[in-house]
């Protein structure tokens, strides 16, 4: 499954309204803010500044990691719009324990199990 433009969030009004009042969790330097949207599905932006992480292949490889994290945990997140923040450098840090802390951090926010 391609990860699809409709998954992002785009404009800075989403950004804003993201950051109103938002449900937050961290781990590790990565902080995830969330804010329950009315579309039907969730959404993410991401923080990476280059003050944390100096080179951009170094931004782009965890841009990559923390988007294939998102769509692989996509079917279970709540319908929410998620922002998340890099808040130290985590270049040092292999690929398998990025996807290790932000699936801890995504498990957060799965929806409930439906009764049958």
């Amino acid at each position: 499954m391609k990860f699809s433009k409709k998954f992002r969030l785009s404009k800075k009004k989403f950004f804003d309204r993201a950051f109103k009042n938002p449900k937050k969790v961290s781990y590790n330097g990565i902080v995830i803010f969330a804010k329950e949207n009315f579309l039907q599905y969730p959404r993410i932006g991401l923080i990476i500044s280059k003050k944390n992480i100096k080179h951009s292949s170094e931004r782009n490889r965890i841009k990559r990691l923390i988007r294939e994290c998102f769509r692989l945990n996509l079917f279970f997140l709540k319908k929410m719009d998620f922002i998340v923040l890099v808040k130290r450098n985590l270049k040092n840090l292999e690929n398998r324990r990025i996807n290790k802390t932000l699936n801890k951090l995504w498990t957060q926010y799965y929806h409930s199990p439906q009764k049958l």
